[in-house]
């Protein structure tokens, strides 16, 4: 029963998520550090042939969010203070009207600010990564 109600739930976004799916970057940041990332990743998003990123969740269609929560990871200890952020991000889809949601994913980590352009490519190519295992699973069943 679980998996029939995945399975539709999945095809009611299905048409409007695949193959180019429309992203929303809901941000959460409170570092600077958080805030270039942030950037970095709806700059990826934004530039990539496989998303459409949209800076509001539509009225109309169905959309993937991409929640990201930083913070600094050095919070207070003024030597390292801004040099490395800490991150959670959840993926989830929602429908136009908040009628229901979809959880999808979750990961944490950290990046230095060095990286964080290397970070959300990662970010970028998970979202990928789990798009491609929606279609797979709805090509199978």
């Amino acid at each position: 029963m679980k998996n029939l109600l995945i399975v539709l739930l999945l095809f009611a976004f299905a048409e409007q998520v695949l193959p180019q799916s429309a992203v929303y970057v809901k941000d959460r940041s409170s570092d600077e550090t958080g805030r270039r990332f942030i950037y970095y990743l709806k700059e990826m998003f934004n530039t990539s042939s496989s998303f459409t990123l949209y800076s509001y969740i539509p009225k109309t269609d169905p959309v993937l969010v991409v929640e990201v929560l930083t913070m600094d990871k050095n919070d207070g200890d003024s030597r390292l203070e801004g040099t490395q952020t800490m991150y959670s991000v959840i993926w989830y889809v929602v429908s136009p009207d908040y009628n229901w949601g979809l959880y999808l994913n979750a990961t944490m980590g950290y990046s230095g600010k060095q990286r964080i352009q290397e970070t959300a490519v990662d970010i970028v190519a998970n979202t990928k990564k789990i798009i491609d295992e929606i279609n797979q699973y709805l090509n199978e069943n």
